[in-house]
């Protein structure tokens, strides 16, 4: 029951704005903003995340933080 929770300051891991994105691929399941979340996971983009509610993380998905995957051009958009 501790971990369904997100700590009291609800930080992000990265910029240490508000954390509202638990990712459960990520080690020790981490807290992000928005655009820590998207920027964390180019490189992941199978990892499963959760959004905090208010009361409790609801299973989202990595689109709907803006997550967008080219598979050209070494990972970038077509020119």
């Amino acid at each position: 029951m501790v971990r369904e929770a997100p700590p009291p300051d609800r930080l992000c891991s990265v910029c240490k704005k508000d954390g509202v994105y638990r990712c459960h691929g990520c080690f020790n399941e981490p807290l992000f903003c928005t655009e820590c979340c998207r920027i964390q996971h180019q490189r992941h983009p199978f990892h499963r995340i959760s959004q905090w509610t208010g009361s409790f993380f609801q299973e989202t998905s990595l689109l709907k933080v803006g997550l967008h995957i080219h598979l050209a051009h070494n990972g970038t958009p077509c020119p």
